[in-house]
C-alpha cells in the first residue's frame, strides 16, 4: 500500500477507535459511580449549578476515558502507520488535546482536574504509545491489537442494552388505540382551528421515548447496525410507517443502507422494504400524496467526509400494497429536505449546491416547489429559487393566516454570516421570501416545523456551551471562518429541542429540550389529532445521562425512539 495512503488510514483509525473508547469508558462512568442527584447533564446551567457536589471519583471516569482513548488511538495509529510514527501518535494526541482544551472552556471543572487532565491525559499517553508502537515486539504483534480493538470496536456491549425504553407503553397505547381508527393522519394544521381556542395558551408536555431501532419488537429480517440516524415517519392505510437509515457510523458507507417498516398496532412490526446499494443512502422522507404513499431518498458516494447526492429516487405504495419504483425526480445533486401537505397542496423546500466547500463563495440555492403529483415539482412563485448562498436545509410552515415562515440552516455561511435565520413570505407571495438583515448565530440544525393554534414550532439540533456556533470572527477568511464554526460545533455536545418561533420579533426561542445526546437530531413530525404529535428522532445514548460531542456521537452508537408531543391548557 502507498505509504502516504496507510499513513492518512492510520490517522482516520486512531480518531475511530480512540473516539470509541473515550466513548464506552464514559458510558461506563454512570454505571460504576452514580452522579450527584438532580443533576441535568443536557443542560449547561444545571451542570454549573451542582457541579460543586461532585466529589475527586467524580473525576476518575473522565480522566480515564481521556487517557486511555488517546492512548488506544495513539497506540493504532502509530502501528498502522509505514513511516513517521511518533509524529502521527502525537498528532492524535494533539487532537484529543484540542477536544480537552475545548471542554474545558465549557464545563466548569476545578482548576486542578482541569489541569492535571490537559497535561497528563493527552501529549504524555500518546508519546507513551508512540515509544511501545516502536518496539520490535510490538510491531510484530500490531495485527493481534489491531484484531482486538476492532472487536472491542464492533461487539464490546450489546446495544439493546443501551436504548431501553423506560416507558414504552405510553407510546404503544396511543398507537395500538388511534391507528385502527384513521387511514391517514390529517397533518395539515388548517383541519384543526376552530377547535383550537384562539388566544389561549397551550403548553407540550412529552411522553416517555419508546426506543425502537435497536429493540427486539423489530423483525428478525432486520438488522440495524451501529449507527441508525436519518428516519422518517408517516401513517397510510391504518399503518405507521418508518424509514431509517443505518450503517456502521454516521458517515458515509458502502455498507450503509437504508429500512422502511410499518405496524398497525405500534408492537408488531413488518419489513416493507430495504436499500442497500454498495454506497450511501441518506434522508428518507414518507409523505401521502393522491392517495398513495410516497418515499424519497438519494444515493451519495462511499468517502467518509464526502457529500455526495446524486438523483433523488422515488418510490410509492398503493392501496394494493405492491411498491413501485424507484424513478429520478427533481435536478441531479437536489437535496429535498422538508415535504409538507398543506392548502390542499404539497410543498417542498430543497437545497442544490457547493455544500460544505472549504473553499469560497458559498453557491447553494435554496427551492421552494409544490408538486400535486409527487412526481413532478414545479416553481411556487416565478422561480424556485428563494434564496443563493450558504443555506441548507430549511423547515417551514403557514401561520393560521395563511403567511409562511421558515427556519434555515445557514451552516456554509455567506455574507450574512453563519446560523440561522427566521424567514417571512406573505400570504399573497409565498414565492418572495424575505430574510432578515441579521443572523442568529445559532444555527438550527436537521429544522422541522409544525403549527398548534397560533403557535409556530420548531424542532432542531441543539448546540450546548457558552458559544453559538457562528462564533467565529467576520473579519477572517471564509476558509478560516468555516474550519473555526466547523470544528468546534464537530467537538461540542449536542441534544435535540422544541422551540417556539416569536412572530412579532421573528425570533427562535428554546422551549424544552427532548431526549438527545451526542449524534442527535433527524426530526420527523406527524400530527395525529389536534393537541397530539408523534415524533421520531434518533440520539446517542443517554440511559447514563453523559455529555458526548457530536463527532464522539456519530462513532459511536445511535438509536431511533418514538414519543407524543401533547399540548394542554397552561395552569
Amino acid at each position: 500500500m502507498n505509504p502516504i495512503i496507510r499513513n492518512v488510514l492510520a490517522v482516520i483509525a486512531g480518531v475511530v477507535i480512540g473516539s470509541f473508547v473515550n466513548g464506552e469508558i464514559i458510558m461506563l462512568s454512570g454505571s460504576v459511580i452514580a452522579p450527584p442527584e438532580g443533576i441535568d447533564p443536557n443542560n449547561m446551567e444545571s451542570i454549573k449549578a451542582i457541579i460543586h457536589l461532585y466529589q475527586p471519583v467524580h473525576f476518575l471516569f473522565p480522566f480515564l476515558a481521556h487517557a486511555l482513548g488517546t492512548f488506544a488511538g495513539a497506540l493504532v495509529a502509530a502501528l498502522i502507520a509505514a513511516s513517521h510514527k511518533m509524529s502521527i501518535a502525537m498528532l492524535i494526541s494533539l487532537l484529543y488535546l484540542a477536544g480537552g482544551i475545548y471542554m474545558v472552556t465549557q464545563i466548569p471543572a476545578p482548576t486542578w482536574f482541569a489541569v492535571s487532565d490537559l497535561a497528563l491525559a493527552y501529549l504524555p499517553v500518546g508519546w507513551l504509545a508512540a515509544k511501545l508502537a516502536e518496539r520490535k515486539q510490538m510491531r510484530s504483534a500490531g495485527k493481534l491489537i489491531l484484531l482486538l480493538f476492532t472487536g472491542i470496536l464492533f461487539s464490546a456491549c450489546n446495544p439493546l442494552n443501551k436504548f431501553q425504553s423506560a416507558s414504552p407503553y405510553e407510546v404503544k397505547a396511543v398507537l395500538s388505540s388511534w391507528l385502527p381508527l384513521n387511514k391517514i393522519a390529517p397533518d395539515d394544521p388548517a383541519l384543526f382551528d376552530d377547535s383550537i381556542h384562539t388566544g389561549s395558551s397551550y403548553c407540550p408536555e412529552l411522553s416517555e421515548p419508546f426506543w425502537l431501532i435497536p429493540s427486539a419488537d423489530l423483525p428478525q429480517d432486520v438488522k440495524p447496525q451501529y449507527s441508525n440516524n436519518n428516519v422518517s415517519i408517516s401513517v397510510f392505510n391504518n399503518r405507521l410507517y418508518v424509514a431509517f437509515r443505518t450503517g456502521p457510523t454516521h458517515f458515509a458507507s458502502k455498507k450503509t443502507g437504508m429500512y422502511i417498516i410499518s405496524s398497525a398496532d405500534g408492537s408488531n412490526w413488518k419489513k416493507e422494504m430495504e436499500l442497500f446499494i454498495g454506497k450511501d443512502v441518506r434522508e428518507p422522507f414518507l409523505i401521502p400524496i393522491d392517495g398513495k404513499l410516497h418515499f424519497y431518498c438519494f444515493a451519495a458516494g462511499t468517502k467518509m467526509t464526502a457529500f455526495e447526492p446524486d438523483f433523488i429516487s422515488h418510490y410509492y405504495i398503493s392501496d394494493d400494497g405492491n411498491w413501485t419504483g424507484p424513478e429520478n425526480v427533481l435536478d441531479k445533486g437536489e437535496v429535498h429536505w422538508s415535504l409538507l401537505n398543506r392548502n390542499g397542496k404539497t410543498y417542498l423546500s430543497s437545497y442544490e449546491g457547493s455544500h460544505y466547500n472549504l473553499k469560497g463563495e458559498s453557491k447553494v440555492s435554496l427551492n421552494f416547489k409544490q408538486t400535486s403529483n409527487g412526481k413532478d415539482f414545479y416553481p411556487v412563485g416565478d422561480s424556485a429559487r428563494v434564496y443563493y448562498g450558504g443555506v441548507s436545509e430549511t423547515a417551514y410552515e403557514f401561520d393560521k393566516a395563511g403567511n409562511l415562515w421558515a427556519v434555515t440552516r445557514l451552516e456554509d455561511g455567506d455574507k450574512n454570516g453563519f446560523g440561522s435565520q427566521v424567514v417571512f413570505a406573505d400570504k399573497n407571495d409565498w414565492g418572495n421570501w424575505q430574510f432578515p438583515e441579521t443572523t442568529d448565530l445559532n444555527c438550527y440544525m436537521s429544522p422541522k416545523m409544525f403549527r398548534h393554534g397560533d403557535d409556530l414550532y420548531l424542532i432542531a439540533r441543539k448546540q450546548m456551551g457558552k458559544k453559538p456556533f457562528g462564533k467565529a470572527n467576520r473579519n477572517l477568511s471564509m476558509k478560516k471562518q468555516r474550519i473555526r464554526n466547523w470544528v468546534g460545533f464537530s467537538l461540542s455536545p449536542k441534544t435535540t429541542a422544541l422551540y417556539r418561533i416569536n412572530q412579532k420579533e421573528r425570533k427562535v426561542e428554546w422551549v424544552m429540550n427532548l431526549p438527545g445526546a451526542g449524534d442527535t437530531a433527524f426530526p420527523s413530525i406527524q400530527r395525529l389529532d389536534k393537541d397530539l404529535f408523534l415524533i421520531a428522532n434518533y440520539s446517542s445514548p443517554i440511559k447514563h445521562r453523559k455529555k458526548r460531542s457530536w463527532l464522539n456521537g456519530q462513532l459511536g452508537h445511535t438509536g431511533i425512539y418514538l414519543q407524543v408531543i401533547s399540548f394542554t391548557p397552561c395552569r
